[in-house]
């Protein structure tokens, strides 16, 4: 019988028929794939028929839920166009979307009007059709996509929940999403309510990295606003393993764009999270980039600016190279020193010890080669 034909309750007789008996043979073969299995073999055997089959299986009953509906509300009044007049019936015409579960495929009606000559499918926006994924598919994809490039989150969304998609359209996805998240974040006050209720000192640190794009290299810039609950005392000595709390909530965000504009943005997002009234308590991290100083100072005003002490250390070695060639014993005596130094005493105790070796360095008698003699 055509579906057209079909009341509201032989609609959903027969759907759900249909999935009685997808369901029984899915757990006939899952009985038959277990009763099979070798000796301490049957819950891997039988794990991995479900994950296949069991997805399929939810994928089916989505599809047949999806059409059941659509043909019910096709039986309304749908055809009738905006004009007035009725939509000439042109047939059936498939849809695939792209769920979380899986493709599903629907067929749904056609139709058209003659004086306004457009077509439609009629129940598209209704069941929610008009796009080809669907948001749990795309929350997924962002998901997925979050912390990694958006080739792994291919690799993932395939293992995780068999589900094919490209990687180019991962990022379409993300992008498309991206716009809405920024929206949200900056209309909805809920959206800066966990960190208005969060806890602990607060931080601000930023960096940049020029990126390669479509349209060539441009600078991508990230900050994050954090609050953290203050570590136990530590001496310098215990400096790289003392233990240091995890932030309780931070707020980051990020842009490809110069250092000026993207500057407003931490005055914005200050405003929004309710700080502006803590900014000479908050500790801004930098790696000592002139242009980090600059900008907080304009956004912050007075704050606690820190140097990251990994990039401290960092440069004090370069300055020991440039002192002493890298093998010699001196550059490892030069780094063990500074790094106390600068620990226990800071900037000036640094200071202090570097002039003191220029000075012993331009004593010192040289090689007929122009080096210093060690």
């Amino acid at each position: 019988m055509p579906r057209a034909e079909l009341t509201d309750e032989q609609i959903l007789i027969e759907s759900k028929k249909l999935f009685l008996e997808q369901a029984e043979a899915y757990f006939r073969d899952l009985q038959h794939a277990a009763q099979h299995a070798p000796k301490g073999k049957v819950i891997r055997l039988a794990e991995a028929f479900a994950q296949e089959a069991g997805r399929e299986l939810v994928r089916q009953s989505v599809e047949n839920i999806v059409q059941a509906q659509n043909d019910l509300l096709e039986k309304k009044e749908l055809r009738q166009c905006d004009c007035g007049r009725k939509r000439r019936h042109l047939g059936y015409r498939p849809h695939h979307t792209l769920t979380s579960v899986g493709k599903v495929k629907t067929e749904r009606l056609y139709c058209g009007c003659v004086v306004c000559e457009i077509n439609v499918h009629p129940t598209d926006d209704v069941v929610g059709l008009e796009e080809d994924y669907t948001v749990g598919l795309r929350d997924l994809a962002v998901f997925c996509a979050a912390d990694s490039s958006f080739g792994k989150a291919e690799q993932r969304l395939k293992k995780l929940c068999g589900i094919t998609i490209s990687e180019n359209t991962i990022k379409r996805l993300c992008d498309k999403e991206s716009v809405k998240i920024e929206h949200w974040q900056k209309t909805d006050p809920r959206a800066t309510l966990p960190f208005q209720h969060s806890y602990g000192e607060l931080e601000f640190t930023t960096d940049g990295t020029m990126v390669n794009t479509l349209e060539g290299w441009k600078e991508a810039i990230i900050a994050i606003f954090s609050r953290r609950e203050l570590g136990p005392f530590a001496l310098p000595r215990d400096w790289a393993t003392r233990p240091l709390p995890r932030p309780h909530l931070s707020v980051a965000f990020a842009a490809m764009e110069d250092k000026d504009t993207f500057r407003h943005r931490w005055t914005s997002w200050a405003y929004r999270l309710k700080i502006r009234d803590q900014l000479d308590t908050m500790s801004v991290l930098g790696d000592g980039a002139h242009w980090i100083l600059d900008a907080s100072k304009l956004a912050f005003g007075k704050t606690k600016e820190n140097l990251d002490i990994y990039h401290a250390l960092g440069n004090l070695s370069e300055c020991g190279k440039v002192l002493y060639k890298a093998e010699r014993p001196e550059f490892a005596a030069w780094q063990e020193k500074s790094k106390w130094l600068l620990l226990e005493e800071g900037y000036e105790g640094v200071h202090q010890y570097l002039q003191q070796q220029i000075e012993w360095q331009k004593a010192e008698p040289q090689n007929a080669d122009g080096r210093t003699r060690s």
